[in-house]
């Protein structure tokens, strides 16, 4: 008696968890699936590209293009991982001179706004790593959004003195000096 009744609860426990998932994505808006491992969809938020540097020492930097997809702007409040013992979002600023990290409460991210984080700019700095991470490594980043929402990016570890393609065009761009080495 026990074997029948498993055989036909058998395919409501197998159907149900995709009927669970049916019913939580219903109105939500979909996006094509990527083989990038890097690239993460939400309802609203697209995160494009996640990279660090490797470390050398207990503390890193984490880099990462989001495109926010809503009809509304949103804020990144946080940022988590099991690497490190916590993380923080900064921005460097030039104070009397002096190239200073601010740390944020929350980073905005306007409709339609691809935010770009890279080295000079805006980033999330991993404190306490609890080991050194190196190039070719892979981590996931919890990002925390001011809706209570988490999306976790796969963050990819480059060498590191890495920046970003986008970072060298720009920077070239926007300055006329000559960099000079001893």
């Amino acid at each position: 008696m026990k074997t029948i009744g498993l055989l036909v609860l058998m395919p409501t426990l197998l159907i149900q968890p995709l009927l669970a998932d049916s019913i939580a994505t219903q109105g939500q808006r979909s996006y094509p699936k990527h083989s990038d491992a890097s690239k993460v969809y939400s309802t609203k938020i697209e995160v494009v590209a996640a990279w660090a540097r490797a470390s050398i020492s207990n503390n890193s930097a984490v880099y990462i293009t989001l495109i926010n997809h809503d009809s509304t702007k949103t804020k990144l409040v946080a940022a988590k991982t099991a690497i490190a013992e916590y993380a923080e979002m900064h921005q460097h600023q030039i104070i009397n001179k002096i190239v200073k990290m601010q740390q944020l409460d929350h980073i905005k991210i306007k409709s339609g706004e691809k935010l770009t984080m890279q080295p000079g700019g805006l980033h999330i700095m991993l404190f306490g790593l609890k080991k050194k991470i190196r190039k070719g490594d892979k981590f996931s980043l919890d990002l925390i959004f001011e809706n209570k929402n988490s999306i976790p990016a796969l963050v990819i570890v480059r060498e590191i003195g890495a920046i970003d393609e986008s970072f060298k065009m720009n920077h070239k761009k926007s300055h006329s000096h000559k960099h000079m080495m001893n």
